[in-house]
């Protein structure tokens, strides 16, 4: 495949480099641990929060993804980022074995029959935050109750992430 230099590659495509970037957080996480208390506190909070959304993010993907003839992850161009590999690391999560995808023509290697294989707790924030259309739909249909959890369920998850990521590049960048 030809690269034009406007093309983004997805950050650590190869399964070596996955995994070197996956031992290299791991590696400062544990130099750091002692240090990274309020880092290792926003990604328990940011777990909790994602939790929160598990059911109602099945609950729309039951009445969507089964059904739809051109599901958004056998096209979409997704990848973790280092917020994701921070999250994993810092919330206890083992690593998934590859990045979702190597080049960005590739549909993502997690995509099955029924879906993402991973459990939602491992999948990038990017494949959670997304909801598509009809998802949209729905939720926009629910109960003022519901949309308000969802929302502040994600603005919670964004700042988590941002605070645990900033923590983490303080402390290990001295």
């Amino acid at each position: 495949m030809t690269v034009n230099s406007h093309t983004l590659l997805p950050p650590w495509g190869s399964i070596a480099l996955w995994e070197e970037a996956g031992d290299s957080i791991n590696y400062l996480v544990n130099i750091y641990k002692d240090r990274l208390t309020m880092a290792f506190n926003q990604a328990e909070q940011v777990k909790g929060h994602l939790k929160s959304l598990f059911h109602l993010l099945d609950e729309l993907c039951f009445m969507t993804c089964l059904w739809c003839p051109e599901p958004c992850c056998s096209r979409a161009t997704v990848w973790a980022d280092f917020k994701d590999l921070l999250f994993f690391c810092l919330a206890g999560e083992k690593i998934p074995p590859a990045q979702l995808i190597q080049q960005p023509a590739d549909s993502c290697r997690y995509l099955g029959k029924r879906g993402c294989t991973l459990p939602r707790i491992k999948r990038p924030w990017i494949c959670t935050l997304y909801l598509c259309p009809p998802q949209n739909r729905i939720l926009r249909r629910s109960s003022s109750g519901v949309q308000e959890k969802f929302s502040q369920a994600v603005q919670a998850i964004k700042t988590g992430r941002s605070r645990m990521e900033d923590e983490f590049i303080r402390i290990t960048s001295f």
